[in-house]
């Protein structure tokens, strides 16, 4: 069990027996809550009610309290509920609903007498701020809460014992708690592409305009004229003055002529000086009076020689990787370091050839105060609360996502409250946004790897905004079913990047642009002619409903 939040966001979800969670250490469990509130599906199952209250920590994480026992059957419920949803409540959540007219293959399991018939023991649990998602005979089986971005849900029962060990249902119910949507399991689906890798599009944000592309039809004149000087006009031009042995001096003279002007252009259209910018997406999980700061730092190195750098990890918990090309590519890393390793930090040297950007990514885990808080709340079709900046600078381009809308709040001075009241249903739709400012994307991505052509399209013009619609990037293949065989709608971002779903669990989600400021140190080790930092916050706020 690793104790690094950053170890476990390659997984969907973590099954947790309440007997085990005696053994994990302080680091161990810290982590396990961190990586929740980042967005993770903890389930619990509890073994016995002491194994609950003899762990602090999860206790306190529970969505419900826990106290004694008893037994009973299940008399079908729980197979209903596979198939159908809840006894009480036949609406089925978005991700039980199959696209199209496909078949929804929880519907057609079929029943195991056996299993039905049994007792099994359970924990008796009363809801604390969790939902009750099954219960036989008013008694709580299944509860489930949010934790951040995350979601908790707690078992009464112990899946590891009889009947549960022996039901023949048991991985269509273990595929139901991580939430496969059915489209999973259809003969007829077809492999659609991986996409393309969301780092190009951070590339293309933070990359050096001190890059500049020769133009392919220059390049071809250049050939051209070369061709013409080696060729016809040396041959014309010695056989004027009659001395055509004079080609083995000639020629090679045409060689460097061409290759000092060739080098010439190149340091014309390059050149510059060592560059260094950097782009922070930082997921604010309020913890407290402080907050665990989840950051990725998007980080590009402009060189105009053939050099290396010195880069460190400066946080707590912090790791550095190269940019990821996508599946399309090989899923080659392009990028040449040595990185070692040093506890939860490192020490890296980075080469960066002369007249290039490089692209690395340095994730990292940190806790601190609280940039930004929010407590909101709905009253009927309307989103009412405050905002609060806490920063000692202002904040530009802040945006609450909540629903499937998009309501600007415009700038937030330093220490100021906003008062906010906007009506649900307004707002410029999500999927729209997303589609208006990542439309781009996929130009950026491929322009970055021609090492000729036109520069004009390269560049992204508004970073904000497309950092906001690189956070939704779901949204795209969301609204085409057919988007999954569609290449361009498709983008692979790394674990816990992609935030939607926070969207989908009814949570608002607040986004705001500190321009050229930052909430952690450095990772250069080297001082650059040229700098600029940025970062964009994300804060998931929970909505409190009142009719």
């Amino acid at each position: 069990m690793p104790d690094n939040p950053i170890a476990l966001e390659g997984m969907n979800a973590f099954y947790l027996n309440s007997e085990s969670a005696l053994d994990l250490s302080a680091p161990q469990a810290m982590a396990l809550q961190a990586w929740l509130h980042a967005g993770g599906n903890l389930i619990v199952a509890i073994e016995s009610p002491g194994d609950i209250n003899g762990a602090p920590w999860l206790n306190a994480l529970m969505p419900c309290d826990v106290s004694g026992g008893g037994s009973l059957t299940t008399s079908g419920v729980i197979q209903q509920w596979l198939r159908n949803g809840a006894p009480d409540d036949r609406s089925k959540p978005d991700w039980r609903k199959p696209s199209g007219n496909a078949e929804d293959v929880y519907a057609k399991l079929k029943p195991d007498p056996d299993f039905e018939a049994k007792e099994f023991p359970i924990a008796n649990v009363t809801p604390r701020d969790g939902s009750v998602e099954l219960k036989i005979d008013g008694r709580p089986l299944i509860v489930t809460a949010a934790r951040g971005r995350g979601l908790i849900t707690a078992l009464a029962f112990s899946p590891e014992r009889e009947p549960f060990r022996g039901w023949k249902n048991r991985r269509w119910f273990w595929a139901h708690m991580m939430r496969l949507s059915p489209d999973m399991f259809r003969t007829d689906a077809q492999t659609g592409f991986a996409g393309h890798a969301i780092d190009g599009v951070f590339g293309g944000m933070v990359d050096s305009k001190q890059v500049r592309k020769l133009p392919v039809h220059w390049l071809l004149l250049l050939l051209v004229v070369y061709l013409l000087v080696i060729g016809p006009f040396d041959q014309w031009w010695l056989k004027k003055i009659n001395h055509q042995m004079l080609t083995w001096i000639t020629f090679p003279c045409y060689v460097v002529l061409f290759s000092v002007l060739i080098y010439w252009i190149g340091f014309m259209l390059r050149a510059g000086e060592t560059e260094w910018n950097e782009l922070h997406v930082v997921d604010v999980h309020p913890r407290g009076d402080g907050a665990e700061l989840r950051g990725r730092t998007y980080a590009s190195i402009y060189s105009p020689s053939n050099k290396r750098y010195g880069l460190a990890g400066v946080q707590p918990i912090s790791t550095l990787r190269g940019e990821y090309s996508g599946a399309h590519m090989g899923a080659s890393d392009t990028s040449r370091a040595t990185v070692t390793h040093k506890g939860d930090g490192y020490d890296a040297e980075v080469y960066v050839p002369v007249w290039t950007s490089q692209l690395y990514v340095n994730d990292w885990w940190q806790s601190g105060d609280l940039p930004i808080k929010a407590s909101l709340k709905r009253e009927g079709s309307r989103l009412t609360g405050s905002v609060s900046n806490l920063l000692g600078r202002d904040l530009s381009n802040a945006h609450i996502v909540y629903g499937s809308k998009v309501h600007p709040l415009d700038s937030l001075n330093a220490g100021e409250v906003r008062q906010v009241s906007l009506n649900v249903r307004a707002g410029q739709d999500l999927h729209n946004f997303v589609q208006s400012h990542a439309g781009r994307f996929v130009n950026v991505i491929n322009q970055r790897r021609q090492a000729f052509g036109s520069s004009s399209r390269v560049r992204i013009s508004n970073i904000p905004a497309s950092v906001m619609a690189a956070s939704f990037i779901e949204q795209l293949r969301r609204r085409n079913p057919n988007s999954q065989n569609n290449y361009n709608n498709t983008f692979v971002a790394p674990g816990g990047f992609e935030i939607s779903e926070a969207v989908d669990r009814g949570q608002a989600v607040i986004l705001a642009w500190d321009a050229g400021g930052s909430l952690t140190g450095r990772i250069n080790q080297f001082s650059p002619r040229r700098s600029s930092a940025n970062t964009m916050l994300r804060l998931s706020v929970p909505t409190v409903s009142e009719n």
